[in-house]
């Protein structure tokens, strides 16, 4: 695996980017579940060297509309609330800070997945099984 990963065509940027603001959307009127779990995602990515403030929100990366073509490990450019408040997405990084090479919104086994979320996720369910 090379160091820098290649950017998404910018057609599949923004189609993506389309599709998640729907979907938040959707769910901010109760149309579509939250992960049971968002506020200790928002608090991964919170704490994560390439969260970016821009006014009151805190995104992956900088904002998608500043630099919509990106390599994996300059984030996603989403809203992290947004994006931790999803089911379907996980974190393009791993819990070293490398890139996953795993696509951020297709569902993928907690068990198995590199990204933060998950790894933070099987850390605490190791420290409530070992309590």
């Amino acid at each position: 695996m090379s160091s820098l990963s290649p950017p998404r065509p910018l057609l599949a940027v923004l189609t993506s980017a389309a599709i998640k603001k729907t979907a938040s959307l959707f769910r901010s009127f109760g149309g579509s579940s939250f992960h049971p779990d968002w506020e200790a995602r928002a608090s991964v990515c919170a704490r994560c060297p390439i969260a970016h403030r821009h006014g009151k929100h805190l995104y992956c990366g900088k904002p998608l509309i500043h630099q919509p073509v990106r390599p994996l490990e300059a984030g996603c450019g989403c809203p992290i609330i947004a994006k931790a408040q999803d089911p379907a997405e996980h974190c393009p990084l791993t819990a070293q800070y490398l890139p996953t090479d795993l696509p951020t919104d297709l569902p993928t086994d907690t068990t198995s997945c590199p990204c933060q979320w998950c790894a933070a996720a099987r850390a605490k369910s190791h420290e409530i099984r070992a309590a």
